[in-house]
């Protein structure tokens, strides 16, 4: 019936051959398209002694996507720690020691039944790692004169295969040396970040342009009708907020303290590529001697009778 809803009235028959009919099919290559993008991403470290505090922080936004691997995790990796939204995750190992696999899909975090609808989660992963401690830099010379040969040691970035379109990089280091850092992938360090850490990029994400002058006005008008005389400082009653908002979260994190010498890094755009600090270390130079003291002159009398 030709998908029509109306009648057949006539049908024709061709006796003859004159009338032919020419189909071409032409198969197009299908492209991959993107089933998750990392909106933001924090990496920070703390190095106390030889143990080394990890966390990464992830914006993540997938589509039905099982698992995220992270690789290029250090050998001595131990006590891990994962939440996905507050709720606790179980990661697993990847394909060798160096990686693991942190389900995303389950419960509250389904992304959509096919039906191309995708899900924002915030992802946290905290470790801890061994490694020897910074030891290496000696002295050369002697006792009055001489210098400081640096030890050299790095940091390697756990890595993602997805795209990242901000990444961000903490590291803190202990305080008694002095150090230099670099990083070819990472760039110059930055005295201070300029770009959201993920939990703030994801919650500015939900709100749109107008619903953010909607709760300034609201706040603004709020503040202006406000006569009690010991107002707060803005400061305090926004952190008062938050407090009051936040609550109890459930599962477990681990709060990673920075400590000593803290230095930071952003960059934008990272596609799966492998990232690492190299830093040299060395106590700081000792102050100079003090110069010897001067003689004092003295005259001789004489006296002659």
């Amino acid at each position: 019936r030709l998908n029509t809803d109306r009648p057949i009235l006539m049908v024709y028959k061709y006796l003859s051959t004159r009338n032919e009919l020419q189909l071409a099919v032409e198969q197009h290559e299908q492209l991959d398209t993107l089933d998750a993008v990392v909106a933001g991403a924090h990496y920070a470290a703390t190095v106390i002694g030889a143990n080394t505090r990890h966390s990464l922080d992830l914006a993540l936004q997938h589509m039905n996507q099982q698992f995220l691997e992270v690789s290029r995790l250090p050998d001595s990796a131990f006590m891990f720690s994962a939440s996905i939204d507050g709720t606790p995750a179980k990661p697993v190992r990847g394909a060798d020691q160096t990686s693991m696999l942190v389900p995303l899909l389950g419960g509250s975090r389904q992304a959509g039944t096919n039906d191309g609808t995708s899900n924002l989660l915030q992802l946290s992963l905290s470790y801890l790692s061994t490694s020897a401690p910074m030891q290496d830099a000696y002295w050369a010379g002697n006792e009055t004169q001489g210098h400081w040969v640096p030890g050299n040691t790095s940091f390697e970035l756990p890595q993602l295969k997805l795209p990242i379109s901000v990444i961000t990089v903490a590291l803190s280091l202990p305080e008694q040396f002095e150090y230099n850092v670099s990083s070819a992938e990472l760039g110059e360090d930055v005295i201070e970040l300029q770009y959201a850490l993920p939990g703030q990029a994801l919650m500015e994400a939900g709100l749109g342009e107008r619903v953010r002058e909607a709760r300034a006005a609201r706040e603004v008008t709020a503040e202006g009708h406000d006569h009690s005389k010991d107002k707060l400082n803005p400061r305090v009653k926004s952190r008062k907020r938050k407090v009051q908002q936040g609550g109890i979260e459930p599962g477990l994190k681990v709060n990673l303290p920075s400590s000593g010498k803290t230095y930071y890094w952003e960059r934008l755009l990272v596609i799966n590529t492998p990232m690492a600090i190299n830093l040299s270390y060395a106590p700081p130079q000792p102050p100079p001697p003090p110069p010897p003291p001067e003689k004092v002159k003295t005259t001789n009398w004489w006296f002659w009778k």
